[in-house]
């Protein structure tokens, strides 16, 4: 506040200001701190993270034309939605024709994944191409940023997707270890592959969510078969239902891509 003129009438204007109840008020009150809340925030915390692709999904645009392809995978994804919030998780957003979930609990995160996987094979008409999913899911510390998800345990979780086959769940040793006793029974160990960024390698599993007798179960395994050298991941082999060096259109650009918009589910 400034004021012009003589130096009485400055004086006179001070004692006029002071005799103000809110310039006394302001004058003698402590200064009050106002946060303003953005809704930015930042902060690590334990997580599960599951990745879900839709397989071939090239060929179903070219098969039934973008219109009905379109309605069709938007079904898909509303039947996917409905599993992850039954298993009390959230959807962070979706990519290209794949979306990034997150769960509070490694079993949560485990039990989302096989519903997911079941209602898929329960979705398509006989008269329409199959649809498939691939899973990765994954259970460690991440960031969360600004409702999304970053860190080492997102990564890694990219990693799986791009190697999951159609209709399979992969995931670590390490997440298997996190998950309740009767859970970590239905998963065995596949092979070891390297992640970028990373200094060692990951073991992946596959999550059985199809209950079948013929597989064996990591608790069945030899504990001195761990010894012996591990099955690798060969860069660029073919897999069952996957090109040499064919990655998924949602781990290629989970990093540093911002969230997409989907249409609305039919």
């Amino acid at each position: 506040m400034s004021f012009t003129g003589r130096a009485g009438h400055w004086a006179h204007a001070v004692l006029a200001t002071r005799n103000s109840k809110a310039a006394r008020r302001f004058l003698t009150e402590p200064p009050q701190v106002i946060t303003y809340d953005f809704g930015i925030s930042e902060t690590t915390e334990q997580r599960a993270i599951l990745f879900a692709d839709v397989c071939e999904s090239t060929r179903i645009y070219e098969t039934l034309g973008d219109t009905r392809a379109l309605e069709l995978i938007n079904r898909l994804f509303a039947a996917l939605q409905r599993e992850v919030e039954a298993a009390g998780g959230v959807t962070v957003k979706t990519l290209g024709d794949g979306m990034v979930c997150q769960f509070r609990e490694p079993d949560d995160g485990y039990r989302a994944a096989c519903k997911m996987q079941e209602a898929v094979a329960n979705l398509a008409p006989s008269n329409e191409p199959s649809l498939k999913i691939s899973i990765g899911y994954t259970y460690g510390p991440v960031v969360l940023k600004d409702a999304d998800v970053f860190g080492d345990t997102v990564n890694v979780c990219a990693r799986l997707v791009s190697l999951a086959n159609a209709a399979q769940v992969l995931t670590t040793r390490q997440t298997v270890d996190a998950l309740s006793a009767p859970l970590r029974e239905r998963c065995r160990e596949l092979y070891a592959t390297k992640v970028r960024g990373r200094a060692t390698e990951v073991m992946v599993c596959e999550v059985m969510w199809r209950l079948d007798p013929e597989t064996t179960r990591i608790n069945d395994v030899d504990p001195h078969a761990r010894t012996l050298p591990r099955r690798r991941d060969p860069a660029g082999a073919t897999r069952a239902g996957r090109r040499p060096h064919a990655r998924s259109r949602l781990a290629a650009t989970v990093r540093g891509a911002a969230a997409t918009p989907r249409s609305a589910p039919v």
